[in-house]
C-alpha cells in the first residue's frame, strides 16, 4: 500500500463529523440530529466514503481503525445531552467540560407582513392598562434578540425579568402560552414546578433541554414568607446569577450555563396573589406583573363560543412570523418603560399589587401591632395618651409572639418565624407605612442609637377614640 493513498482515504473521512463518549459514536443523520450508533455502524459508514476496512499485510490496523483511533482520541466528549437551553446541535467546551447537543430548536423564519389578529388580541388583553402591551412587547423584543443572538446561538446569560401574567379565566392566558409564547423560543417549554418551592429538584434535564421555563397555578409556591424568599432567590439565580448546570438522574453535573425566561400564568385570586416573588430591594426589580383582561368583546371569537380558539390558531399561525419580524427589527422601547439594567422597568400592575397587600404578612402584622400588642407596645395613660415604641427587632418579636391568644401566636410564628424575617417586614411596613415605622439609621429620629444599637420606631395609630 503507499501512504499518499492511506492520506488521501483519511482526508475523505472529514465528510463524516464523528464524536465519541462512552462506548458509543455520534454522527448527524438528515434530520440534523446527533444519532448514537455502535463501533460496527460508523465502520460500514466511514467504508461507504472510501474508507478501506480491510487490513492490508505489514499494517499494523486498517484505516477504518485507524480513523475510528484518532476519533476516541480528538473528537471524544464527556457528555451528551438531547438537548441545550439556549443552544443548537453541536458540540460546545464550556466551564472546562466538552459535551456534545443533538438537536436544536425548531426556529421560525421572521418575513415582513401584518398581523392584525395578533395585535387585537394584546390590545384586548390589556386594554385596561395599555402601557401593559407595550412593556411586554419590549420584553419580548429583547428576549428574542437574547436568544437568537444574532444566528450565533450560543448560551449567554443575561438579566431578565420574571414574567407573570395574572387574569381570570378566558383571559387569554392560554393562547399566549401554547399558541405564541414557544414559537417565537424554538418550540421548546417546560414545567418549572420542580425546581422551585421548599423540596425543589436538583434534577433539570427536562428544564435544560428548553428554553421557556412555565409555571402555571401550582402548588409547589407557598404563601409563607419562607416559601416566598425561596420562590424569590430561584428567579433571582435564573435572571442574573449562573443559572442550573445540567443534571440528569444517574449522570454528573455538567456546569454549563443555561438560556432559559422565566413565564408564570396565574388566576387573580387573593390566595394566588399571595404566592408572589417578594416585593423588596434585591428581588422587586426581577420581576414584572402584568394583568389580562377577559377576551369577551375582543373581537377574535367565533360565533361557535368555545370553539373560536380553532380558527384564531390558524391566524396567529398565519401572522407570527410577521409579529416575529417586529419584535426583532422594528419594535422599539418608549423613553418611560426602559430601565437602566433591563430593556424595559420591572412593571407591577398596581390594583393586582393592592389585592395582594390587603391579605399579605405585612398587612397581618400591621393588624397585630395595631390590635392585640397595642397596649403592650405603646405606652397610654389617662392623660400622657399613647407613646411611640422604640427597640430592637428581636425585642419586638419577643414582644409579638407572647401577646394575644394562642391560636393567633402560633399564627404569627407560622407567618414570621424568626427576628430575620420580621426585620424584612418591618422594612416592607417602613415603605408602606413610613409616618407610622421608621428605622433610627433613616429620617430624622433622634437620638440614632439606643444602648449603642440603631433601633426602630413604631408610632401608634391615631383613631377617633384616642381623639377624645
Amino acid at each position: 500500500w503507499d501512504l499518499d493513498g492511506l492520506e488521501n482515504e483519511l482526508a475523505q473521512s472529514d465528510a463524516l463529523e464523528v464524536y465519541y463518549c462512552g462506548k458509543g459514536y455520534f454522527f448527524q443523520n438528515d434530520d440534523d440530529i446527533w444519532t448514537e450508533v455502535n463501533c460496527t455502524s460508523i465502520s460500514n459508514r466511514l467504508a461507504q466514503r472510501g474508507v478501506r476496512k480491510t487490513k492490508l499485510e505489514g499494517e499494523p490496523i486498517s484505516p477504518v481503525e485507524e480513523v475510528i483511533a484518532n476519533i476516541e482520541a480528538s473528537h471524544s466528549v464527556q457528555a451528551v445531552l438531547n438537548g441545550a437551553s439556549g443552544r443548537k446541535a453541536g458540540c460546545y467546551n464550556e466551564n472546562g467540560i466538552k459535551f456534545l447537543v443533538k438537536t436544536s430548536p425548531r426556529l421560525i423564519d421572521p418575513r415582513e407582513g401584518k398581523w392584525t389578529k395578533i395585535d387585537q388580541f394584546f390590545s384586548h388583553m390589556f386594554r385596561e392598562e395599555p402601557q401593559e402591551k407595550e412593556i411586554l412587547f419590549g420584553w419580548l423584543s429583547a428576549a428574542i434578540k437574547d436568544f437568537r443572538n444574532d444566528g450565533k446561538r450560543r448560551s449567554r446569560s443575561a438579566p431578565r425579568q420574571a414574567l407573570h401574567l395574572c387574569g381570570d379565566a378566558s383571559s387569554g392566558k392560554t393562547v399566549f402560552k401554547k399558541a405564541i409564547l414557544p414559537a417565537l423560543f424554538g418550540h421548546r417549554m417546560a414545567d418549572a414546578s420542580a425546581m422551585f418551592g421548599p423540596s425543589a429538584s436538583d434534577f433539570n434535564s427536562e428544564m435544560w433541554v428548553s428554553d421557556v421555563l412555565v409555571l402555571d397555578d401550582t402548588g409547589a409556591l407557598g404563601r409563607s414568607y419562607k416559601d416566598r424568599a425561596i420562590h424569590s432567590e430561584q428567579i433571582k439565580e435564573i435572571c442574573v446569577g449562573s443559572g442550573k448546570g445540567y443534571h440528569a438522574k444517574g449522570q454528573d453535573r455538567v456546569n454549563a450555563e443555561p438560556w432559559w425566561i422565566v413565564v408564570r400564568l396565574l388566576n387573580a385570586s387573593t390566595s394566588t396573589l399571595e404566592t408572589l416573588p417578594l416585593d423588596e430591594e434585591g428581588v422587586s426589580d426581577k420581576w414584572i406583573l402584568l394583568k389580562a383582561s377577559a377576551m369577551a368583546g375582543g373581537g377574535i371569537e367565533c360565533d361557535d363560543g368555545n370553539e373560536w380558539y380553532d380558527d384564531f390558531k390558524v391566524d396567529i399561525a398565519r401572522e407570527l412570523p410577521c409579529f416575529l419580524n417586529y419584535l426583532i427589527s422594528e419594535h422599539v422601547v418608549a423613553d418611560e418603560h426602559r430601565a437602566r439594567r433591563y430593556a424595559v422597568v420591572s412593571y407591577k400592575n398596581k390594583a393586582l399589587m393592592s389585592q395582594a397587600a390587603e391579605s399579605s404578612v405585612e398587612s397581618s402584622l400591621l393588624n397585630k401591632i395595631n390590635t392585640s400588642a397595642s397596649s403592650h407596645l405603646f405606652n397610654s395613660g389617662e392623660f400622657s395618651g399613647k407613646k411611640p415604641w422604640q427597640g430592637t427587632v428581636p425585642e419586638l418579636w419577643t414582644i409579638l409572639a407572647s401577646v394575644g391568644e394562642n391560636i393567633e401566636n402560633r399564627a404569627f410564628e407560622k407567618m414570621c418565624p424568626t427576628p430575620s424575617i420580621l426585620l424584612s417586614q418591618l422594612k416592607n411596613l417602613e415603605k408602606a407605612e413610613p409616618d407610622q415605622f421608621a428605622y433610627s439609621n433613616r429620617g430624622n429620629i433622634s437620638p440614632k442609637k439606643l444602648a449603642g444599637a440603631f433601633y426602630w420606631r413604631i408610632t401608634p395609630l391615631v383613631t377617633d377614640s384616642d381623639c377624645f
